[in-house]
């Protein structure tokens, strides 16, 4: 397991920029697959939000990660893969 260097308890909101990035969707396209506010994302990616634990446990299930994954591991860095957008387009995202 990698280590995240101390400045954040985890990595929640960079990988979270990082699969939206990579997905190639803005925070608009985001919002509608997820729903949740622009405001809510801005903030989780700025690192000034944190979601509840059943987003986040909705949130990994999603986008194909282990819950261990998004939260602890860079996931642009360590090459960790994604589902890809069919793949995530496929599925209604359900916050449990």
């Amino acid at each position: 397991m990698s280590s995240n260097n101390g400045n954040d308890i985890f990595l929640f909101g960079k990988n979270f920029k990082f699969i939206r990035k990579q997905l190639g969707w803005s925070r608009i396209t985001m919002q509608r697959r997820i729903g949740a506010s622009n405001e809510c994302m801005k903030g989780w990616e700025n690192k000034n939000r944190t979601p509840t634990l059943n987003r986040l446990v909705s949130l990994s299930k999603y986008f194909g990660l282990s819950f261990e994954d998004f939260l602890l591991k860079d996931i642009e860095k360590e090459g960790i893969s994604i589902k890809s957008a069919a793949e995530i387009l496929e599925n209604k995202f359900t916050n449990y």
